[in-house]
């Protein structure tokens, strides 16, 4: 036998070693990834997933509401506030791997509730007989009370329509000429302000999109934040969540009877204003 014959010989068995050989390789391993826009957003708006995995060829999401998608690059919007954990787990050939991100889901409302001015449908600067030709003063009722600097606190509470329109004056009458001062919203008011802040909303929230308080008024079962200068303070009562909102005007404070120590007493006062 000579070398040519040798050669000829061992060469398929070569080439069989280097098959098997190369058969016997382990694909790549999967490596889940994907990214999120936003990662802050309001019920109904729509989130953007896109995938970024490598060596994978089918996808599973979990959005962590209930919701699930096989689509390598799905959106989805959210119903309901919280805070969701995003799960994708990427499957190839021969194994699987998962990465999980964050979503921040905050309620969305309309905007009716407009700081230092009003809500929709009234206004700091109507009288009582303005706010009569709106709201119906038969699903209404009354408080008055006598407050220090021998003046009148007159509320009118809508309760069906969780608001409470808030009159002072200098008798125990409520005049169709007294101007609005404060507006006190709660349960079931269904609106924003105009940075999207709502009933329900948390109180980090707050400071979140409006900064710390100027002013912090807290006690036994309640904690308010004071924004003065924007003319909204935020209350919640032991819930950690925005239960009422009060809306009243800056200029008040410049008035000659309802001067600023006076509108300090009243906020100071106010939360036992709104029936529980």
């Amino acid at each position: 036998m000579n070398k040519t014959d040798s050669l000829y010989r061992i060469l398929p068995v070569l080439l069989t070693f280097t098959v098997l050989a190369s058969s016997c390789k382990k694909p790549d391993p999967v490596l889940a990834n994907f990214t999120t826009d936003p990662t802050e957003v309001f019920t109904g708006e729509t989130v953007q997933f896109t995938n970024a995995s490598e060596n994978a060829n089918f996808y599973q999401w979990d959005f962590g509401d209930g919701s699930s998608s096989i689509l390598e690059n799905p959106t989805h919007e959210y119903d309901s506030e919280g805070t969701y954990k995003v799960i994708l787990t990427a499957i190839g050939d021969e194994d699987s791997n998962t990465a999980s991100r964050e979503i921040i889901v905050f309620q969305s409302y309309d905007v009716s509730i407009y700081e230092g001015v009003g809500i929709e449908g009234a206004s700091l600067s109507d009288s009582w007989s303005d706010i009569q030709s709106v709201f119906n003063t038969d699903t209404a009722y009354f408080r008055e009370y006598l407050v220090d600097f021998e003046i009148y606190r007159h509320i009118a509470y809508y309760q069906n329509e969780g608001v409470a329109f808030v009159f002072f004056n200098e008798d125990s009458l409520l005049h169709n000429e007294d101007p609005l001062l404060f507006i006190y919203i709660f349960p079931p008011y269904a609106g924003s302000t105009t940075k999207g802040i709502g009933l329900g909303s948390t109180m980090p929230r707050v400071i979140e999109i409006y900064g710390q308080p100027e002013s912090i008024d807290e006690g036994d079962g309640f904690e308010g934040y004071w924004y003065d200068t924007q003319g909204v303070d935020f209350y919640s009562y032991d819930s950690g969540l925005v239960d009422e909102i009060d809306i009243y005007s800056i200029a008040a404070t410049k008035s000659a009877s309802l001067n600023k120590p006076l509108i300090e007493y009243l906020k100071k006062n106010r939360k036992f204003s709104v029936p529980r």
